[in-house]
């Protein structure tokens, strides 16, 4: 009885460390979950934000889809964000200040769609998730799709007070893209900015489609983050937003508890029938 008793305790506190493992100790989230049709302005789920989205469009644009974009074993909830607006969109919202550290990395991840079956892919385009300091202070990376000089839509990373720098990777239709950029804090002077594209889930990246160490985030800190829309047509679609300090804050992977406990559970039965 109390060999058995031993076990049963042993796996109880297996299942909880595995549990709390499988939570990441992300800064910032946003997984949408919120009414399907529903408008985001004035919404206030998620985590980490100080306050409720803010629409600063001259109308509701940006609804909720109830259906939410997957990667991979990429953790998910809710729905995801449906953006459209020929003549162009700004969504804005702050969270909990997250305060540079001079050395260390912050991460950004987010996934990105247009579903091409709402229309073609015009050129032109400008879509990106901007953070920064406090709304509307100081420079800030724009993280995301951009038209370059040959009208080709291609992964970008420009800000506020400079031009756009164009990776080579196009964005295709149809497809979903986990977006992951890396920010190197140095408190003295520009930040180094990394870009990734589809990553694997599984390990660091270390091998980035596009750098840049010329964009000084003046605030030293993270404090909101915007969507950011021109010329966009119906059929864009944003999900996942994380912000973090580590690369598996921002994709965390569900760890498989049950089989474990499973496991240990037979060997205790196997155990007691032994005596």
């Amino acid at each position: 009885m109390k060999k058995a008793l031993t076990i049963g305790t042993m796996a109880a506190a297996m299942g909880g460390l595995f549990s709390a493992s499988a939570v990441a100790a992300v800064s910032v989230y946003e997984g949408f979950a919120y009414p399907t049709d529903s408008v985001l302005n004035g919404q206030s789920g998620g985590e980490g934000f100080t306050g409720p989205w803010d629409d600063l469009s001259s109308g509701d644009i940006n609804t909720i889809s109830g259906t939410g974009l997957t990667y991979g074993a990429l953790q998910t909830a809710g729905g995801s964000l449906l953006l459209g607006s020929p003549g162009g969109d700004e969504i804005q919202r702050s969270f909990t200040p997250i305060p540079a550290v001079n050395g260390n990395t912050e991460w950004i991840g987010f996934l990105l769609r247009f579903d091409e079956a709402k229309g073609p892919l015009n050129t032109g385009i400008a879509i990106s998730l901007t953070v920064g300091g406090a709304l509307g202070s100081g420079d800030a990376p724009r993280i995301g799709v951009f038209t370059n000089e040959e009208n080709e839509n291609v992964f970008g990373v420009t800000h506020w007070y400079g031009d756009p720098v164009f990776s080579t990777v196009p964005f295709l239709e149809g497809v979903t893209y986990l977006v992951v950029t890396s920010i190197e804090w140095n408190t003295t002077g520009t930040e180094t900015l990394s870009l990734f594209i589809n990553p694997d889930l599984g390990s660091i990246p270390t091998s980035p489609v596009l750098t840049r160490d010329d964009i000084d985030i003046e605030t030293n800190q993270l404090q909101s983050l915007t969507v950011f829309g021109w010329d966009v047509i119906p059929g864009w679609y944003m999900d996942e937003i994380r912000i973090g300090s580590s690369f598996s804050d921002i994709v965390p992977i569900p760890e498989p508890v049950t089989g474990l406990l499973v496991l240990v559970g037979l060997t205790a039965i196997g155990f007691r029938r032994r005596r």
